[in-house]
């Protein structure tokens, strides 16, 4: 059974695009691999003041003949095995030190991630929207181009019915090459932007994207004080240096 998801590239959302983004990046999987290593670093300072268990057995092979260097050794004396505990007594607070760092670090490595996240979201979203914009401006290069061939199909008509100057047909041919250049370049753009989009999401470049998406303005109502105040407490990156201070400390 399949159990990948299937997306709609023929009409292709942000909410997709955010979706497969965070599915498929190497940096959140890095951050993934961090946090993991990060919750292992916790469990392991938790054992400096536990009792450590070591086990050896050693085992000396004697050629015949061979002196055992130990008077009236017997073959069971080149076997041996045993057993160490050790237990700290004291550790000065170093094991608590460790165990909150670890802690801290931790913190450290989920605010990251969380962090890397929200960049991966900034970036799709701005990626998704220069595409629409570039689709946007690659439509109004062609009905610009559409016009300007009319014009000139146009003109060259009253031209060859002596309405018209040699000069307006020139002009209008003119016009009608500038148009087409600009169309051109427009292309180019909107191309640009898709596949920076595609390399973003770690898709195939070949891939077939469409959508009938739309840029539409939204009114926002900021509040600075407020805003401001959000920023502080919520920014991940201020919290890893938040819990970097406290670690030094």
């Amino acid at each position: 059974v399949n159990s990948e998801k299937e997306y709609n590239y023929k009409d292709f959302n942000l909410d997709s695009a955010i979706e497969i983004a965070l599915k498929n990046n190497r940096t959140i999987k890095n951050a993934n691999t961090s946090v993991d290593k990060a919750e292992a670093a916790v469990w392991q300072a938790r054992t400096a003041a536990s009792t450590k268990v070591t086990a050896e057995v050693t085992q000396t092979k004697l050629e015949d003949g061979q002196q055992r260097g130990i008077k009236n050794a017997t073959i069971d004396d080149i076997n041996g095995s045993h057993i160490k505990l050790t237990q700290p007594i004291y550790l000065g607070q170093a094991d608590r030190a460790g165990i909150t760092s670890a802690r801290l670090g931790r913190d450290i490595a989920k605010a990251s991630r969380t962090l890397t996240k929200q960049n991966i979201v900034m970036a799709v979203s701005r990626a998704y929207y220069n595409w629409l914009y570039a689709r946007e401006v690659e439509n109004v290069g062609k009905m610009d181009l559409d016009l300007a061939q009319a014009h000139y199909d146009l003109v060259n008509k009253r031209f060859q019915a002596e309405q018209t100057s040699k000069y307006e047909l020139l002009r209008a041919d003119v016009r009608l090459a500038q148009y087409k250049s600009s169309y051109l370049s427009n292309k180019n753009d909107a191309l640009m932007a898709k596949l920076s989009l595609l390399k973003l999401l770690s898709l195939p470049m070949d891939t077939k994207l469409d959508t009938t998406a739309k840029l539409e303005i939204e009114n926002i109502e900021a509040n600075v004080e407020e805003d401001l105040k959000n920023a502080i407490d919520l920014r991940e990156d201020l919290k890893i240096s938040r819990a970097r201070k406290k670690i030094a400390d």
